[in-house]
């Protein structure tokens, strides 16, 4: 339940991956761009195809996209089952979430592995990557980096844009009316 100390609002919510189009469509790019990238280079080093060859390369592409797909499914459902677990703090001058409960530990647990594994296996790029991700593991958005508001009472959701999306910020049912007034206010007097 949303929390409000002299104003300043507090709440825990869950966001849903599989309910926001913007994460499935970030996740396709995540996953497509590689994809296409191993069709473009196995044509370029097959070349000049023909059309049997571009159709293998293409059943190819579609196995390990499938199979990687399909492991990717089973890590987020393993891993996130019930959801993302964020809290959120929201003040007259902006908004922050950071991962909270079980989902923060999994986070740390994960982060901490890369950077272990990759320090290990000598693998500097797997110890950046859990840098990285542990250093990201709060956002914060300014109210006066906020160009447009988007609302969704559905999922009891609201994106935050600026150039491009800032922070999708979730809420639980009780609580979103009371904080989309908030967010509206604080964005239009900043």
């Amino acid at each position: 339940m949303a929390e409000s100390h002299q104003d300043t609002l507090t709440w825990v919510a869950r966001l849903p991956f599989w309910h926001h189009r913007q994460f499935l469509t970030q996740l396709a790019l995540a996953f497509g761009i590689p994809l296409l990238l191993l069709l473009g280079l196995m044509v370029v080093l097959e070349w000049p195809p023909s059309a049997a060859l571009l159709a293998l390369l293409g059943r190819i592409v579609l196995i390990v996209g499938g199979i990687l797909l399909v492991l990717l499914v089973v890590a987020l459902l393993v891993m996130y089952a019930g959801g993302y677990w964020l809290e959120y703090h929201l003040d007259s001058q902006g908004i922050s979430s950071r991962p909270y409960g079980k989902t923060a530990r999994k986070n740390r647990w994960i982060n901490r592995s890369l950077i272990v594994l990759g320090t290990l296996a000598g693998r500097p790029g797997a110890v950046g990557a859990g840098l990285l991700a542990q250093g990201h593991q709060r956002e914060y958005v300014a109210w006066h980096r906020v160009a447009r508001v988007q609302n969704n009472p559905r999922h009891h959701t609201i994106f935050l844009y600026g150039e491009r999306l800032l922070m999708v910020i979730a809420c639980e049912a009780r609580d979103y009316e009371r904080v989309k007034a908030y967010i509206e206010r604080c964005v239009s007097t900043a």
